[in-house]
C-alpha cells in the first residue's frame, strides 16, 4: 500500500518596515518628499497596517502633510510621505529637530518599527534694522568700507539679540550675487524680519530668493516710534547691481551715491533714482548674519 503525503504548510516570517530619507535637513516651511518602504517577508494574503509618527519639537516641528497608502496593505509596498518644517510666525527662535518613524503591525507578529530618522529644521528668519544714526557718504575715508559700515551697524545695536550685524551696502569688495557675490551679507531663501529692539518676533520685511537677492514687495523696515530723517546709503541699482556710484567706495564727500527710501516697499519707491550728494548725511540698512 502506498501512503500519500502532503506538503508541509508554508511558514511565513513576520514582516518588517524601514524608512529612508531623501534629505535630513529642511529649511523652515520647506517641503521634502520622504520614501517609506515596507519590506514584507510573510504571507501576501494577510493584511497589515503601517502607522507613521512625527515629532512636535518646539518651537516648531514636522507636520505629516500626506501619507499615501491603501488600506489594507499587502505585499511589498512603497509609500511616499511629505514632511514639512512649519512656519513659526517670523520668530527668531533657532533651529529644531524632529523625527519620522514608522511602525508595522500584523496579527500574530510583534510590532516592527524603525527609529532615529532625525530631521533638522533650520530657522530661516534673520533680523534687519535701519541704523538710527546718520553720517556723510564719505565717512569711511581712509578705512576699509566693509569694516567701517559693519562696525557702524554693531555700534547701533551692540549685543542686541546677541547676533552679529553687517551692512547691506555696495563696496568694491562687497558685491551682490548679481555682480559676483563677493562678501555678500544676505542668505538665500530666508525671511528678514524687523528687529524692533528686544522682541523675538518682528514684522516681516522681505524674503530672499535662491540667489540671496531681496524680493519685492517689502514690508515696513522702519521700526515703531522711529522716523528716519535721511535716506539709506546703498550703492546698488534697482537690479541689485554694484554700480560704483558709492561715494568713491565711501571714501570721498565730493561725489555721489545711490540711496534708498527707508519707507519704500516696492521697487519704484525703495530705490531713489537720483544719486545723492555724498556731503549729505544718510543712514544704513543692517542685517543679521
Amino acid at each position: 500500500m502506498t501512503l500519500s503525503s502532503s506538503s508541509p504548510a508554508t511558514s511565513y516570517a513576520c514582516p518588517t518596515v524601514t524608512v529612508s530619507l531623501n534629505n535630513n535637513v529642511l529649511l523652515e516651511g520647506q517641503s521634502e518628499s520622504l520614501l517609506l518602504v515596507e519590506i514584507v517577508q510573510g504571507d501576501p494574503l494577510l493584511d497589515y497596517t503601517v502607522t507613521l509618527q512625527t515629532s512636535a519639537s518646539a518651537p516648531f516641528g514636522l507636520v505629516q502633510s500626506s501619507v499615501i497608502f491603501p488600506a489594507p496593505l499587502r505585499g511589498p509596498t512603497a509609500v511616499g510621505v511629505v514632511a514639512t518644517g512649519t512656519y513659526d510666525n517670523y520668530a527668531r527662535t533657532g533651529d529644531a529637530s524632529g523625527f519620522i518613524n514608522a511602525t508595522l503591525q500584523r496579527a500574530g507578529c510583534p510590532l516592527s518599527s524603525v527609529s532615529s530618522n532625525t530631521i533638522t529644521v533650520l530657522d530661516n528668519d534673520r533680523y534687519v534694522f535701519i541704523a538710527p544714526a546718520t553720517v556723510s557718504g564719505g565717512a569711511a575715508s581712509g578705512m576699509d568700507p566693509n569694516v567701517y559700515w559693519d562696525n557702524f551697524c554693531a555700534a547701533q545695536r551692540g549685543t542686541h539679540h546677541n547676533v552679529a550685524w553687517k551692512a547691506l551696502i555696495a563696496t568694491s569688495t562687497r558685491q551682490s550675487p548679481v555682480s559676483g557675490g563677493l562678501n555678500w551679507v544676505l542668505r538665500p531663501t530666508h525671511n528678514y524680519i524687523r528687529s524692533d529692539r528686544m522682541e523675538m518676533a518682528g514684522p516681516w520685511v522681505f524674503d530672499t530668493n535662491a540667489l540671496a537677492i531681496p524680493l519685492f514687495p517689502f514690508g515696513n523696515v522702519v521700526e515703531a516710534n522711529e522716523t528716519p530723517a535721511a535716506p539709506i546709503w546703498l550703492g546698488f541699482s534697482y537690479q541689485w547691481e554694484n554700480t560704483g556710484t558709492n561715494c568713491n567706495n565711501w571714501q570721498a564727500g565730493a561725489s555721489t551715491a545711490l540711496t534708498a527710501e527707508p519707507g519704500g516697499m516696492d521697487l519704484g519707491t525703495f530705490f531713489i533714482t537720483e544719486a545723492a550728494d555724498c556731503t549729505a548725511v544718510g543712514t544704513i540698512l543692517c542685517v543679521e548674519q
